[in-house]
């Protein structure tokens, strides 16, 4: 195996994947490879601990794989993905920074800090809940990479439902078989966007 680029040795000094296997004596890459295989409960566990994820109700188990191909991972824990990627941090010494950046074709640029995002996040969130949709509802999302397709993806994971993702550059006979496949609630899109200079007008076909 050949590689284009080699990291400077500062640089993976500082790495969380160094921190991380100094803390478990583990020596090389190939030693980590080797415990996150042979003992996949110690690694998941572990890591889990080192990336301070948090868990509205902590796992009993990591794996129960005695069904093999359906295998439960985590079980009884209870999680939120907008918790863990937003709504900690938003509240933590994080909050003024910058959570991302989006940067349109046109050039224009807009920067949300995670407590920007945390305020529109919950706006949407609630705004979903108020137009019906519950905990397993499918929410589907027909929209191109804009900060409201952030804010929206969080939203509905905030709220327990299921994101269904629909390309945007799908006719509107395609849309409307995932929409019924999915029995999505909602769909969300937007008037349009820009796509190599040209106006796509998106909610038309939609």
């Amino acid at each position: 195996m050949s590689y284009i680029w080699y990291p400077p040795k500062k640089l993976v000094e500082k790495s969380n994947v160094k921190k991380f296997m100094d803390k478990h004596g583990i020596k090389d890459y190939k030693d980590l490879i080797k415990r996150s295989t042979e003992d996949i409960e110690w690694f998941w566990d572990a890591a889990i601990e080192e990336l301070n994820v948090e868990w509205f109700e902590k796992y009993k188990k990591v794996l129960d794989a005695s069904e093999v191909q359906w295998a439960k991972w985590f079980i009884e824990g209870k999680i939120n993905i907008t918790h863990n990627c937003l709504d900690k941090h938003a509240k933590s010494w994080r909050k003024n920074k910058v959570a991302f950046i989006w940067v349109g074709e046109n050039g224009e640029e807009k920067r949300y800090s995670y407590w920007d995002l945390h305020f529109e996040v919950n706006r949407f969130a609630n705004a979903l809940k108020n137009l019906g949709v519950k905990k397993g509802d499918t929410v589907a999302l027909c929209i191109p990479m804009l900060p409201e397709t952030v804010i929206s993806l969080f939203a509905i994971l905030k709220i327990g439902a299921i994101a269904v993702p629909i390309f945007s550059g799908y006719s509107p006979a395609a849309v409307s078989t995932r929409l019924k496949d999915a029995m999505s609630k909602i769909l969300i899109t937007a008037d349009g966007y820009y796509r190599r200079g040209k106006v796509v007008r998106l909610k038309e076909m939609a």
